[in-house]
């Protein structure tokens, strides 16, 4: 999850990429129980002066047998001090669908001009603009005074039409993006502006994400603006997930221009892109599940892509993986490589570690080595697909059984912080909980009413946080 400055700036959550293969197919070939023998592997290299990379278990121990254990990946970018900003090419994708009419397409404006205003000589734009029909109003061109002032003008006259074409508008964004050459040395981002669902073009949330993730793959990451209360939160969430880039939820048009202006300063602190973590589970080990994220398999590894990381951020990946063992002694569980290139650089950095277990038959040793900060971790994470299955509940008319989902989750959480004397996590998931089940309580009757949608948006930016 991103660490506490950042989290608040996504206000999101999930996706599909390219070739992504389900859960069910992973889980198809039997296994025999591992003999657990020999030391957990060392690690090999989980440092590089841009990123670490971490991993750990909810405790140190696992019980002999077959258990589900959650595995905590975490990639750290420290605080730069002097951290040398990377040029940017910018794609600014409009919404122009007749809903976003009156104040929305005139802050979404605003919003653009300050956006584009900021941008540095060396930097790079262009805007294209989608209804029904998608145009290129301003093809990508050098972040001048001359062409900024150009752009004004031209955004000020863009104006509402027809249906949401939506998969049109990002892959004319990403044509101007890729007409400029991939380039490893700058960071190309879209930003995506929507106060609606894709009705025309591709409408699918899985198709949206794959073409996504296809642009991700390219080079090009994609942030998603949901503005209003009428856009498809699950699409931009995923869209944004699965394009390596940020999602924000504007509730009030007048908000774009604040987190326009985030966007912007958090590009210039990106420190590496085209982010993937490499998952090879070691035999008696299988991958049940990737939080939050789709795979790819390639060979007996899993591959997850990782939004772009800037400095000062931390994100996490939470990983079920079900260990079969026969006896005690030492494990080895799963090896991890993260592969990702800095701005400025064309070369690929890649890290990598081992994560090991003691499995044991006593449960106090299981206890006693508990991680404080991996525990926090794995149950937010968990908290995250809880408000998920929740507010799909709730939008189904279920609100009691939404509560009842969100009340066995709170509690396995405050157990695990009792055991751990976290009282501080301990309030945090409370707090989450109780939000929440506050946001279903405003409209019970109506979930899909103006107080119904804005509590299922609130809820669905909650897991976004915490699950990223």
């Amino acid at each position: 999850m991103p660490s506490k400055n950042s989290a608040a700036l996504k206000t999101s959550a999930i996706l599909a990429t390219a070739g992504a293969v389900s859960i069910a197919a992973l889980l198809l070939t039997q296994r025999k129980p591992a003999v657990a023998t020999g030391g957990p592997p060392p690690v090999t290299s989980a440092q590089s002066n841009t990123l670490n990379l971490g991993a750990s278990l909810a405790s140190t121990h696992l019980l002999a047998g077959t258990h589900t254990a959650y595995m905590a990946v975490t990639l750290e970018a420290p605080d730069q001090e002097q951290l040398a900003r990377p040029d940017v090419d910018l794609a600014v994708v409009f919404d122009r669908s007749g809903s976003m009419e009156g104040e929305k397409l005139s802050q979404a404006k605003l919003a653009a001009r300050q956006l584009i205003a900021g941008l540095d000589k060396d930097d790079r734009f262009s805007i294209t603009a989608y209804g029904t029909e998608v145009d290129v109003l301003f093809p990508s061109t050098a972040a001048t005074e001359q062409a900024k002032q150009a752009a004004l003008m031209t955004i000020s006259q863009i104006y509402t039409d027809g249906g949401t074409n939506m998969s049109g508008g990002l892959v004319a964004g990403r044509s101007q993006l890729l007409s400029l050459g991939a380039s490893s040395e700058r960071v190309q981002r879209i930003v995506l502006i929507s106060d609606g669902q894709a009705n025309e073009g591709i409408i699918g949330k899985g198709e949206l994400a794959e073409l996504a993730a296809q642009s991700a793959q390219q080079g090009v990451s994609i942030t998603t603006v949901g503005v209003g209360l009428d856009f498809d939160e699950q699409t931009l969430t995923r869209i944004a997930v699965s394009g390596r880039g940020n999602y924000y939820f504007a509730e009030s048009a007048d908000m774009l221009a604040k987190l326009f202006s985030t966007e912007l300063s958090r590009l210039g602190a990106t420190v590496a892109t085209r982010v993937q973590l490499r998952i090879a589970p070691k035999p008696g080990v299988e991958v049940q599940e990737v939080l939050g994220y789709d795979t790819v398999r390639s060979g007996n590894q899993l591959l997850v892509n990782v939004a772009d990381m800037h400095a000062g951020e931390t994100r996490k990946v939470i990983v079920a993986l079900e260990v079969q063992t026969s006896n005690n002694g030492s494990m080895s569980l799963a090896a991890l490589e993260a592969s990702f290139f800095e701005p400025g650089s064309t070369e690929m950095v890649n890290l990598s570690r081992s994560l090991g277990a003691e499995i044991t038959t006593n449960q106090t040793l299981v206890d006693s080595g508990r991680d404080m900060q991996s525990n926090r971790l794995i149950e937010r994470a968990l908290t995250a697909k809880a408000i998920q299955q929740a507010t799909e509940l709730y939008e189904r008319g279920n609100r009691e059984e939404a509560e009842r989902v969100m009340t066995t989750r709170a509690q396995t959480s405050q157990a695990i912080a009792a055991d751990l004397d976290d009282a501080v996590f301990a309030a945090e998931m409370k707090a989450t909980e109780k939000r929440v089940k506050s946001n279903f309580a405003k409209a019970p009757a109506a979930p899909r009413s103006a107080r119904g949608k804005k509590a299922r948006k609130s809820n669905r930016k909650d897991a976004y946080e915490l699950m990223y």
